[in-house]
């Protein structure tokens, strides 16, 4: 399911790749740093009125150095966040990022994401939050992905930060994320990124989009080749015109929400 992250955007493809270099020279993790200016809201009427700047960032893969404890975003030079490099919030700031009516979208989808979990335990409104931070504490991988499906999941881990003070009027916006370790003083740039608050960019659409054919489903070897047994199966490529901008919209979306009908669909 497509949460709005993966509707608001990607940014400038030669900024989403730099290198941590810390206090240790061996210390270095190839991170990515996004954002993006859309509507505060989900893709529900609320909150569409009210624009925000939507920061993420994360490693590619491994850990964040251990000598990184913090990270710091600048907006124009000026420090408008500090957050640690590790962790998770408590149930109760969880709780309340889902608050409100611009929300209730992903608060609903959220749940019906954890309560499909195999884990026994049934999730509601009253619980969710608690289940998401356990979650996020003891599955590393699950608490990787969720970050790109669900926006408040990365804030939440502290990879994302969603900015509301900026000048709306402003051509460009300027942020920049550093890795911090607070007891050498030591601060470095991790990545820049470029936002036009006036022109958000969208996501382009999945490329080639298709229904699987017939010999193209199983085993080769399998006796139901060729035998589709009524199920339809779609597959799709990531956008991009080349490996780069492929790399970079891999990171930017997080999924794609799909639609059945019966009836026929312009293409427009």
């Amino acid at each position: 399911m497509m949460t709005k992250w993966c509707k608001i955007g990607y940014l400038i493809l030669h900024s989403l790749l730099l290198w941590v270099g810390m206090v240790s020279a061996h210390a270095a993790e190839q991170m990515y740093f996004i954002g993006a200016a859309a509507p505060l809201g989900s893709i529900t009427a609320p909150g569409q009125g009210s624009l925000g700047v939507y920061l993420r960032w994360d490693v590619i893969e491994g850990e964040v150095p251990a000598d990184v404890d913090r990270f710091e975003i600048e907006r124009d030079g000026v420090n408008i966040a500090s957050l640690p490099a590790r962790g998770v919030m408590s149930s109760a700031d969880i709780a309340a990022l889902y608050q409100g009516a611009s929300q209730d979208r992903r608060r609903r989808e959220l749940i019906d994401r954890l309560d499909r979990l195999d884990d026994g335990v049934s999730v509601t409104d009253g619980n969710f939050a608690q289940v998401l931070r356990d979650r996020l504490l003891n599955d590393s991988l699950w608490a990787y992905f969720g970050s790109r499906l669900d926006f408040n999941i990365a804030r939440a881990r502290f990879r994302g930060w969603l900015d509301t003070g900026f000048n709306a009027s402003a051509a460009v916006l300027t942020y920049s994320l550093y890795a911090v370790n607070t007891a050498s003083g030591t601060r470095r740039l991790v990545g820049r990124v470029e936002v036009k608050p006036s022109s958000p960019v969208m996501v382009p659409e999945a490329a080639d989009f298709r229904q699987l054919r017939a010999d193209e489903l199983g085993r080769c070897d399998a006796p139901e080749r060729y035998r589709a047994h009524g199920v339809v199966e779609l597959n799709w490529d990531t956008p991009g015109a080349n490996a780069t901008e492929k790399f970079a919209n891999a990171l930017a979306v997080g999924g794609y929400d799909l639609y059945r009908t019966v009836d026929n669909v312009s293409s427009a």
